[in-house]
């Protein structure tokens, strides 16, 4: 396939300019589906402060509060501290790219898939020029700048997302140790515990011995007694 691209790219770079633009933008499209393609990313628009707003959309297969936390951490990363405002995660003044230093404010909402699907997540990312007015809408600019950051986030969060299994796995394997180390010690007790009663039902069984000889030796007696008065008579 590699050796048919080279083919194809030889054959383009003897046509039109435009040819070679549609190559360039054909090449970036496989490599960037192919990357990550786990995470559909599309465009429509959601509700935020009670208006409909274009936004990139990411379908990601993490729970909300992991992608909710997740955000936060790859924002700060990039140097850009969030609010939380009504479910929508904000972050203002944020610059998308060094060679376009206009800065913007970022709108993050996550919701759950469905009532069926709790570990899929859905999120909207709308972006709108830092001061513009946002409730006015009209950010459909944003879409596409959008749908990038969302794909730039994607190793991040499913690094975070590893990150996290790791923690919840080392936790619950925690509290696995915990339960057998306190099972190892009611086994302790518990063998203490039978060893004396093994030694009381040793004890009561001599005891037991002792009063049978001790019955038998008076029942003697007793006969002994019986006897003389048999002889008197």
């Amino acid at each position: 396939m590699f050796c048919d691209c080279i083919i194809f790219f030889n054959f383009i770079t003897t046509q039109t300019a435009f040819m070679k633009k549609l190559f360039i933008c054909f090449a970036l499209f496989f490599i960037s589906y192919g990357s990550y393609s786990q995470f559909l990313i599309t465009e429509g628009k959601t509700s935020i402060q009670s208006n409909k707003h274009p936004a990139a959309i990411a379908e990601m297969p993490y729970p909300v509060a992991v992608v909710e936390a997740a955000i936060d951490e790859y924002m700060a990363s990039k140097g850009t501290r969030g609010s939380e405002s009504k479910g929508v995660r904000i972050f203002r003044s944020h610059v998308l790219a060094p060679a376009y230093p206009v800065k913007n404010d970022l709108y993050f909402k996550v919701e759950k898939k469905s009532r069926q699907e709790k570990d899929m997540s859905i999120v909207y990312l709308v972006i709108a020029k830092t001061g513009a007015d946002f409730k006015a809408g009209g950010h459909e600019e944003g879409v596409e700048p959008g749908k990038i950051l969302l794909q730039d986030m994607a190793p991040f969060l499913e690094d975070y997302f590893v990150t996290v299994q790791v923690r919840e796995q080392e936790e619950f394997i925690k509290k696995v140790v915990k339960k057998s180390d306190a099972l190892v010690e009611t086994q302790k007790d518990l063998e203490k515990k039978k060893k004396s009663l093994d030694e009381q039902i040793a004890e009561n069984l001599k005891k037991q011995e002792d009063q049978k000889a001790e019955l038998e030796k008076q029942n003697g007696v007793l006969e002994s007694i019986k006897l003389k008065r048999k002889t008197k008579n």
